[in-house]
């Protein structure tokens, strides 16, 4: 009861209740809104915290650009590309592309290859994140990667030395939604 008058906010989880009540009384949000709203209302909090990730990233990303471009070592690179980006490519092709397994391993190696070409082409990559998805993207609407083919041979090695043992596992578990 809401200045006497009844609203009902139903869920499994007492909490979720709780907190809608207590967002009521606040005056965030009016009793009369729909659930969309308040599930937008609860993503506003997560999304503070998404984008202040986000800029650490992208702040981390330009460091180790700026280390590259001042000692040609790639070595810190590869490895934020194995621990890091690698396997956040590979929950987004799971769940957002739909690759199936083999389509993305092969498609994360080669976005990661052509990273990694134009780092060493002296091309300033702002957001390594956004790239890769960007090329994971038109890899979706094409098929296949038609310039990867063009990479330096250093580029390839390298691709071809890193690990995806543990990259398969994420996707297994990223495909079940157990992250």
């Amino acid at each position: 009861m809401i200045a006497g008058q009844r609203y009902r906010h139903r869920s499994k989880d007492r909490k979720n209740c709780e907190d809608w009540l207590q967002a009521v009384c606040d005056g965030k949000i009016k009793p009369t809104d729909n659930k969309a709203d308040w599930w937008r209302m609860e993503q506003r909090k997560d999304e503070e915290v998404r984008i202040d990730e986000m800029i650490v990233n992208q702040a981390e990303e330009a460091v180790l650009l700026y280390d590259y471009h001042q000692t040609k070592d790639l070595t810190k690179i590869n490895e934020y590309l194995e621990k890091r980006l690698l396997p956040h490519m590979a929950y987004y092709c799971a769940h957002t592309l739909r690759f199936g397994k083999d389509r993305t391993l092969t498609a994360s190696r080669q976005a990661a290859a052509l990273l990694l070409t134009r780092i060493v082409a002296g091309r300033p990559v702002m957001n390594f994140t956004a790239s890769c998805k960007r090329m994971l993207k038109i890899h979706q609407q094409r098929g296949d990667f038609f310039y990867y083919e063009n990479a330096p041979q250093e580029v390839k090695l390298i691709c071809n030395r890193l690990d995806l043992s543990a990259l398969a596992k994420v996707w297994k578990v990223t495909k079940d939604r157990r992250i």
